[in-house]
C-alpha cells in the first residue's frame, strides 16, 4: 500500500532551453513514482572518469558555451553552468562511450517530508554495466534522490504538494 505524501504535482518553472509538454498522464505517473518511493540508486562519477573523459567533455562544453555566448544565444549565467549541464554531459557521454541517457527528476532528500518539494529535471547515464552514474556535482547522490521519467528531458521543473499545503 502506498501512503500518499503528495497529492498534486504541477509545472514549477521552465529552464533555459526547455521544450516539450508534460501531460496530465505524465504528472500522474511522476506523482505515483514519487509517492511509491521508487528512487533510482546512482553513484557519483569515479575519479578516473572525472580525470579522463568527463574532463575532456567539460572542456568541449565550455568551448560550446563560449561560442553560444558570443552569438548571444545564452546568458552569462548559462555560460557558467553549461559545462556542468546534466543534459549536455549525458549527451556527450552517450556519444563518447555509448552510455545510455536516463531522464527524470532530482530532489533534495532533506525536503522530502516538507509540504512541497521541487523536482528538478535531470539526466544521468547508465554505464555498460547497468550502473547509474551521476555526471554533475549539482545533484550528488548522497543529498538528492532521483526518479526516472522520460519527461525529465524537457527541462521543466515540477513541484509536488501535500494535502496540507
Amino acid at each position: 500500500m502506498v501512503v500518499e505524501m503528495y497529492v498534486n504535482i504541477k509545472h514549477y518553472k521552465s529552464n533555459e532551453g526547455s521544450s516539450g509538454e508534460i501531460t496530465e498522464k505524465d504528472l500522474s505517473e511522476i506523482l505515483d513514482i514519487l509517492n511509491s518511493e521508487k528512487y533510482m540508486q546512482r553513484e557519483a562519477a569515479s575519479q578516473e572518469l572525472n580525470d579522463s573523459d568527463l574532463k575532456q567533455i567539460q572542456s568541449e562544453l565550455q568551448n560550446e558555451a563560449d561560442e553560444l555566448f558570443s552569438q548571444g544565444k545564452i546568458t552569462q549565467l548559462a555560460k557558467w553552468k553549461y559545462p556542468q549541464n546534466c543534459h549536455s554531459l549525458t549527451r556527450k557521454m552517450q556519444e563518447k562511450r555509448g552510455w545510455t541517457r536516463v531522464f527524470g527528476y532530482a530532489f533534495e532528500k532533506k525536503y522530502l517530508a516538507e509540504s512541497s518539494i521541487v523536482l528538478s529535471s535531470h539526466s544521468i547515464t547508465r554505464d555498460e554495466f547497468g550502473n547509474l552514474v551521476e555526471l554533475t556535482y549539482f545533484f550528488p547522490p548522497d543529498l538528492y534522490h532521483f526518479i526516472e521519467h522520460k519527461t525529465g528531458k524537457f527541462g521543466i521543473d515540477l513541484i509536488a504538494i501535500d494535502k496540507h499545503f
